[in-house]
């Protein structure tokens, strides 16, 4: 048959090479010279100029010094695949596109296996079975969400922190809502329903039913209709404090007492100033319907 065997009297393909010895056992391709040319290589050519193979440049090659390269040039639909314990587990197609676990892939990288199983574990440990994360929404990096055509990337940014920033890859708080324009940024808080329990706000929820909130009612709400209510539920000795260019101006008590400039008022309002400031100023502005321009009247 012509087939050789080294090692071994009965070879089983064209060339065998067969060793029991308690080392390798291997091919040395073995091209020392260091010319930008030079190449260890090993062929596999078909009908034609058809050929595939593996070869390792030497350092001195232009622009693949040192790389260890396998190749398919089969022409069109031409495959590399990789096989471990006889199945398939990854294949590069020839028009560039990698497939792991998926025989037809249809993008750069198509990774296929079974739903909200198979996906891509990170260093920490967590597994993403999923780029995307409900109806209309775009497809994220695994720390990030796109917008819906793409425009901009990184529209939603979770840091390791767990920091959640919109707009910003550097969340500075638990939330932080970054743009950069000629109008306004803000939060919206929207609630259309018009009952009678109907409200939108924000809570700063503490331990123990004690709380902190801004609300703004509906129509209907019982009691408080169309309120915007500023809120301090955290039981005896609670202060509502007003802070304006780093210091304090305003302060309401637990029992309703209202300082101005004073964080200690002894009366419904207390106010505290500065010798030749003026305390207290009333002004008119029109015709007088009750009393007399400039006054302050109490009723007992």
């Amino acid at each position: 048959t012509g087939w050789v065997g080294i090692g071994t009297p009965n070879p089983g393909r064209n060339l065998e090479i067969y060793s029991e010895e308690d080392r390798g056992v291997g091919i040395i391709i073995n091209n020392p010279n260091p010319n930008d040319g030079i190449t260890r290589s090993l062929s596999l050519n078909g009908p034609g100029e058809m050929s595939a193979g593996i070869i390792s440049y030497g350092p001195n090659r232009p622009n693949v010094g040192n790389h260890l390269q396998i190749y398919n040039q089969h022409g069109d639909n031409s495959v590399i695949s990789f096989v471990v314990d006889g199945g398939e587990s990854m294949r590069i197609l020839d028009n560039g596109v990698v497939g792991i676990g998926e025989r037809n892939p249809n993008a750069k990288l198509h990774i296929g296996g079974l739903p909200g199983i198979d996906g891509i574990r990170f260093p920490d440990n967590t597994l993403q079975t999923t780029a995307f994360t409900g109806e209309n929404a775009g497809f994220g990096d695994g720390h990030s969400l796109d917008a819906v055509d793409g425009d901009p990337v990184d529209a939603v940014f979770v840091d390791n922190e767990g920091r959640v920033g919109v707009g910003t890859l550097n969340p500075g708080a638990n939330l932080e809502i970054f743009e950069d324009r000629n109008g306004g940024t803000s939060l919206k808080i929207n609630n259309p329903n018009t009952g009678d329990g109907a409200s939108s706000g924000i809570i700063f929820d503490y331990t123990g039913g004690e709380y902190a909130a801004i609300h703004s009612r509906s129509s209907n709400f019982i009691g408080v209709p169309d309120h915007l209510q500023i809120i301090n539920n955290h039981g005896g000795g609670s202060v509502m404090s007003f802070i304006n260019n780093g210091l304090e101006r305003m302060r309401i008590t637990d029992i309703g007492y209202v300082g101005i400039g004073e964080n200690d008022p002894q009366a419904k309002l207390h106010i505290k100033h500065l010798q030749g400031e003026v305390a207290f100023r009333i002004t008119q502005v029109g015709g007088a319907t009750n009393g007399s321009a400039g006054s302050l009247h109490t009723n007992k």
